[in-house]
């Protein structure tokens, strides 16, 4: 397409007073035409070999608005699965030299403009050869004729694309040209046949498509003598069926007459060669032929006949080839719009023949009935195995056929094609209003082919992700619990491949009265401004009062304003505590809620302690005291390396510290910690301890010297004297044990033989508590009991030194455990006190050679780490719990110091729930946990937590990864916390501490406020992890983003698939913002017993 001229005629008439003349204006106009294309890249003619696959490119230089299609030989092209067309270019898979046979043109056309231009045509020079050889003989026109002299001439015959080149070999030898072999393209000449030239004759011809072998086809040519065997009838090639009989004819002649054997050598076995005989399958007749009855598989191979006399032997073969027919490839299902065309290709893959003889392949239609070959008819075949559907119309739906057959049977594979139609609805969605806090049900049904999938969308197109919205297999949309957000227009989406529809339907919500969110019980500070807040929502603005019970009619004091619901305390007095009720009215509603309020006062010091200085075996006391509501408890802490030791430390009733005979080792700093439920405050002095005398008393005299040391030698005399009669009483108890071991031996002799009903109260006793019960030790405390006083809030108890402190060190003692009987067999990481490993304790356990422990080392040198250290020593060290790993030992006299704890054999749960997920490399991967094992793990957990709180300790890093799994699902939980490596991705540094941000409210993280309630949060998540099989919360957020959600208070878990109502229930009332709305660990364990498997999910 040129340029092309526009010619415009303008005439203009021009008036004049004397002449009229006329002009005529030729004006020619030079343009290009808008969208002009040009063929950047055409196909070209080029080789490719048949069966693989070739591309024809096609481009141009402007795409805009521009189609491509393909011809051959003026036949447009259709895609199918064997030829497609993508940005232009024509892919060719699987060529075929007949299909694909033509002058290929690109055909390139503007839809804008509708300009079309052709491309230059191209063709296949496609690369093949026939699948085998012959060789046949020229001349002389029969073997007969061939003898000693004659000029004989053999062709091999075999087709291809380019011309095969042929290579000759004669018994399996390679020929060459010689001076008697004349080799000429396909055909071999002998000048002057001799009986070294007798043999077996093959040729293979061989170009860039492969190789083509005579195996089926050789020539046998023998040049004897009159006396040497001489072959007078070959066997030939015999294809056979499983099951029917073949027959091999074979003679000689020679002088003598040959004898004639025949030997068999199976297919794939070399040289292996087997000398046949009569036999139940096999018989050779007196004639030389050799009948083979009832062939089967192994069959198959090559037959030998050898004719032999006193002059030589000569032979002869055969092939048997026993026919089969091979399985075809699985052609699935086709779904497919209506109106839209399909070409399936129905063939074994390539280089396969499918069988010997090569199968026949043929469609059949639904009704069995062969398709018809008609180029013309909608639906038809071409070349036996492409099905081709011009236009897909609904009675194509149903299963096609694709048979292969030969001689051995048949094989069939089945094509299922579904013409899928555009949907259309029978249930439309319908507006919908339901209350608050109630469910919703929004119908939606469509009838299409194959059945639609219908989907719920919001007004923007996006997903519903609430857990709360569920679609029901029959379309209809179910809303559980409906809150305001839900309020909008909800689309119902039906779609299959043919197209899509879309309705409309608009929820809308009734709001009903209700505390939003509802008022908690809270503690105010005495003589501090403070409020309480009341909110609710309805239909109209409530109405909210507050009123103090039990006389709702009395009037505020002056210090108290009621405004909008907020209840103000200017300031809180010690009269304010009681309890408050929330009236809230909405028309003919009205609802109310009680909460609690105490009025607390902080510790506060009325005697701070000051920095003094001490002097060598002189008695110092260092005085503190402090005042609030509740009244605080004094505890005194020594900050390291100094310590607070009896029995020469003694806090006194007043809350003094008494210090009797100072050393030199007690000087450094000293905490003063006044501490209640209200809060803490601490104050910190420095002893300085000097030696000398202090002033103003009188210094050590020699009398007083003499009387020193007459009182030191009274006190070692007492000593002696009260050593012998200790061990003197101590002898006597053990004997008096031992009888009474005696004894009991024999009542529990006699208990036994009675049966079980003998065993008594004290038996009761011991299958309660898994143990009889055993003597108490003395209890007092130790320095470890002095990290308590580092807790808030006042769930870890402090215990201020008393006389009692000597039943821990006590219990402290027992615990002690010999270093060099610990044998380190892997580190599993590295916490905030050092490193965490697994070690072998040889007699830890009594009974028991030696036990798999967790060791936890205290390399760090923090002083508040270490503290930290020995308060967890401290808290197992009391507790004793089935589902609380139990402190076994610990090794203290010598850096590092080591707490032995228990340890099961599956390790933490968070690694088995990684493995039912096939993950940390895992072969052998353990299947997933069922329900009842869910529901069992986490109430193992909440009775363990449970028996924390009720001890009044917090865990502060409660996850799946700290807690510890047997093969017999029992579940424990532990303090492993290695935070520096194994689960670094799952703590963030925040103020300069690792913190497990994704397991904590917002209180613990921005207010330092740790407590049980937090340690419920931590809960939450750990049955979200167990449902969700160890999967990480909140994934998609890094931790910064989490961090925000979790103060806007936007941060939502979704409830993994397979959760019982219940069970999200109680996660989200582990996670509710308000502490005090939290469920205690007692409630969840009553939560928990009142959910069976099989709850709704």
């Amino acid at each position: 397409m040129g340029h092309f001229r526009t010619v415009i005629g303008l005439r203009c008439v021009i008036l004049w007073p004397v002449v009229v003349a006329a002009t005529l204006l030729s004006v020619a106009v030079t343009t290009k035409p808008a969208h002009a294309f040009e063929f950047v890249d055409q196909p070209r003619s080029r080789d490719s070999l048949e069966g693989r696959n070739t591309i024809l490119q096609c481009s141009v230089d402007d795409d805009t608005n521009v189609e491509f299609k393909w011809t051959l030989e003026g036949e447009d092209i259709q895609d199918d699965d064997r030829r497609s067309v993508t940005d232009g270019d024509l892919t060719i898979t699987r060529v075929d030299r007949v299909l694909d046979l033509g002058e290929f043109r690109c055909v390139a056309t503007n839809t804008v403009t509708s300009e079309s231009k052709t491309s230059d045509p191209a063709e296949l020079n496609i690369i093949w050869i026939q699948p085998s050889a012959k060789v046949t003989l020229k001349s002389p026109d029969s073997l007969d004729l061939i003898k000693e002299g004659s000029r004989v001439t053999l062709n091999c015959k075999v087709d291809g694309n380019p011309p095969p080149d042929i290579v000759w070999y004669r018994d399996k030898v390679r020929l060459e040209a010689d001076e008697n072999i004349e080799l000429t393209r396909s055909r071999l000449r002998l000048r002057s046949a001799s009986t070294e030239d007798s043999g077996v004759y093959s040729c293979i011809g061989q170009n860039r498509a492969g190789q083509a072998w005579s195996s089926g086809g050789n020539l046998t040519l023998t040049i004897l003598d009159a006396d040497f065997p001489i072959n007078q009838e070959s066997p030939e090639d015999v294809l056979a069926v499983v099951g029917t009989s073949a027959q091999f004819r074979c003679s000689f002649s020679g002088n003598p007459n040959p004898d004639i054997e025949w030997y068999f050598r199976r297919s794939n076995e070399g040289n292996n060669v087997v000398h046949l005989a009569n036999g139940t399958s096999t018989r050779i007749f007196p004639d030389g032929t050799l009948h083979i009855g009832d062939i089967m598989l192994t069959d198959e191979g090559t037959y030998i006949c050898i004719g032999r006399n006193e002059v030589g032997e000569a032979d002869v073969e055969a092939q048997l080839v026993v026919a089969k027919v091979e399985d075809l490839p699985n052609l699935g299902t086709r779904m497919v719009p209506d109106g839209e065309p399909l070409s399936v290709n129905c063939t074994y893959p390539y280089g396969e023949t499918g069988g010997m003889p090569t199968p026949q392949i043929s469609w059949l239609d639904q009704s069995k009935a062969p398709i018809s070959v008609n180029p013309d008819d909608r639906v038809h075949t071409v070349g036996g195995t492409l099905l081709v559907f011009n236009r897909l119309v609904e009675a194509d739906n149903g299963n096609y056929t694709c048979k292969a057959v030969n001689s051995a049977g048949e094989k069939t594979t089945q094509l299922g094609v579904v013409v899928a139609t555009v949907p259309e609805f029978t249930v439309r969605p319908q507006d919908t209003a339901e209350k608050e806090m109630t469910d919703a049900w929004l119908h939606c049904q469509a009838d299409g082919n194959p059945k639609p999938q219908i989907r719920w969308l919001k007004k923007d197109n996006s997903e519903l992700q609430d857990s709360r919205f569920v679609t029901l297999d029959n379309g209809t949309l179910h809303i559980r619990n409906l809150m305001m957000s839900d309020e909008g227009v909800l689309l119902c989406q039906i779609a299959t491949i043919a197209g899509s529809d879309v309705a409309k339907a608009t929820l809308s919500v009734i709001p009903v009265l209700k505390f939003s969110p509802p008022p908690n019980s809270k503690p105010l500070e005495r003589n501090e401004d403070s409020k309480m807040v009341c909110r609710a929502t309805a239909r109209t603005p409530p109405i909210i009062r507050w009123f103090k019970l039990p006389d709702r009619l009395a009037r505020w004091d002056d210090h108290i304003n009621e405004t909008d619901g907020k209840l103000s305390f200017h300031p809180a007095k010690k009269s304010d505590a009681g309890r408050y009720m929330c009236v809230a009215t909405a028309g003919n509603e009205v609802i109310n809620i009680t909460v609690t309020i105490d009025v607390f006062e902080r510790p506060k010091f009325t005697i701070l302690p000051k920095n003094m200085t001490g002097y060598e075996g002189y008695s110092l006391i260092m005085d503190c005291q402090a005042k609030g509501d509740p009244l605080p408890r004094i505890t005194w802490l020594g900050i390291a390396p100094a310590k607070v030791e009896a029995p020469h430390m003694i806090k006194l009733d007043n809350d003094s510290l008494l210090i009797d005979e100072i050393k030199a080792s007690d000087a450094g700093n000293y905490q003063c910690i006044a501490g209640s439920d209200a809060g803490l405050s601490n104050q910190e002095i420095t002893l300085t301890v000097k030696k000398g005398t202090p002033p103003g008393s009188t210094p050590f005299t020699p009398q007083l010297m003499h009387r020193t040391i007459a009182i030191a030698v009274g006190c070692a005399l007492a000593y002696i004297i009260l050593v012998v009669g200790l061990m003197w009483w101590c002898r006597q108890r053990r004997r008096k044990q031992r009888r009474l071991m005696k004894e009991e031996a024999a009542a529990a002799e006699a208990a036994a033989a009675l049966g079980p009903g003998a065993a008594g109260a004290d038996g009761e006793v011991a299958k309660l508590n898994g143990s009889l019960p055993h003597p108490q030790a003395k209890t007092y405390h130790d320095e470890e009991q002095k990290a308590a006083a580092g807790m808030s809030n006042g769930d870890m108890a402090m215990s201020p030194l008393t006389k009692g402190a000597a039943g821990r060190r006590g219990s402290y003692d027992k615990l002690q455990f010999p270093r060099h009987d610990l044998q380190t067999l892997v580190v599993i990481g590295h916490g905030s006190y050092g490193e965490v490993f697994l070690a072998r304790a040889v007699g830890i356990t009594e009974g028991v050679e030696a036990t798999t422990v967790m060791v936890k080392a205290l390399q760090s040198k923090n002083e508040s780490q270490q503290m930290d250290f020995r308060r967890e020593m401290d808290m197992l060290s009391k507790l004793c719990h089935e589902n609380v790993v139990k402190l076994l030992g610990m090794c203290r006299e010598a850096e590092p110091q080591l707490m032995i704890s228990e340890y099961l054999e599956w390790g933490d749960l968070k690694q088995y729930l990684h493995a039912t997920r096939g993950e940390n490399g895992t072969t052998n991967v353990p299947p997933p946990f069922t329900l009842a094992q869910k529901l069992d793990v986490i109430n193992q957990v909440a009775m363990g937590m449970e028996h924390l709180a009720s001890h009044r300790f917090i865990h502060g890093d409660f996850a799946a990864r700290n807690c510890l799994l047997s093969p017999a699902m029992e579940t424990k939980v532990s303090l492993m916390s290695v935070s520096r490596d194994l689960y670094r991705a799952e703590y963030h540094e925040y103020k300069q501490k690792l913190v497990p941000v994704r397991w904590m409210p917002a209180e613990a993280i921005f207010e330092d406020e740790l407590s049980t309630k937090s340690d419920v949060w931590a809960y939450g998540v750990f049955v979200w992890e167990v449902f969700a099989q160890g999967e990480l919360p909140y994934k998609t957020l890094d931790n910064d983003a989490l961090m925000r959600a979790l103060l806007d208070g936007n941060l939502t878990l979704e409830t993994p698939a397979g959760t019982p109502d219940e069970v999200e229930i109680l996660m989200h009332r582990c996670w509710a913002e308000s502490a005090k709305e939290r469920y205690s660990f007692s409630d969840i364990v009553l939560a928990l017993q009142n959910i069976s498997p099989d709850s709704s999910v």
